[in-house]
């Protein structure tokens, strides 16, 4: 159920798990508890086929810790051009926010439905990880150097920018460890993309 929710695309597929939601439709067997509801939800909003309202629902039902971290990740989700600029002005602002914010607003900045709509903070990402990593304590700091990393944009241009920005001066030890993983997850996907387009 976690694979097929994580791997649901089509309005075909959506649509199931909005049955889901709604009690209707479940396979025998499977039960739709707290947790694989936030998870079809969360699907559900990176795919555009829930909203605000949805997640707002949600959560008066669950009103525990973990609610509001499964909110603010949904939330994060919202597949708007307003919404990742603002979260991003979150992520890089002067104030720290709660280490459990922090993370769940990176987890949901980025996915892979959304590539169109994340691309112009790759070169954001280069112009602002110094600084973040230089005002954040250490796990934010950490959290943002890798999970704020273009990962999904699988494409030569994100090595290329990497590699300028390693070919800097002055950049921690630590940090440039982390931006050269990223780039290292980079080329092994355009590899294996390599690899698929010779045996298609």
């Amino acid at each position: 159920a976690r694979a097929f929710t994580s791997a649901a695309r089509s309005d075909e597929d959506l649509a199931t798990l909005r049955g889901w939601l709604d009690d209707t439709g479940i396979p025998a067997g499977l039960t739709v508890d707290t947790e694989l509801r936030w998870s079809v939800l969360a699907a559900l909003v990176a795919n555009g086929a829930a909203g605000a309202a949805e997640i707002e629902a949600e959560l008066a039902g669950d009103r525990t810790a973990s609610g509001e971290r499964e909110a603010a990740y949904a939330q994060a989700l919202l597949p708007t051009a307003e919404n990742k600029a603002a979260l991003w002005a979150l992520l890089t602002g002067p104030d720290a926010l709660p280490n459990w914010r922090h993370r769940a607003l990176l987890q949901g900045f980025a996915h892979p439905t959304q590539v169109e709509l994340i691309a112009p903070y790759r070169e954001r990402y280069f112009e602002t990880v110094a600084q973040v990593w230089a005002t954040r304590d250490s796990e934010p700091a950490q959290e943002f150097a890798q999970l704020a990393y273009p990962a999904y944009l699988v494409e030569d241009d994100t090595v290329a920018a990497t590699d300028a920005w390693l070919a800097g001066d002055g950049h921690p030890a630590p940090l440039r460890r982390l931006v050269a993983e990223g780039r290292d997850g980079v080329l092994r996907a355009l590899k294996a993309r390599a690899k698929d387009a010779q045996s298609a």
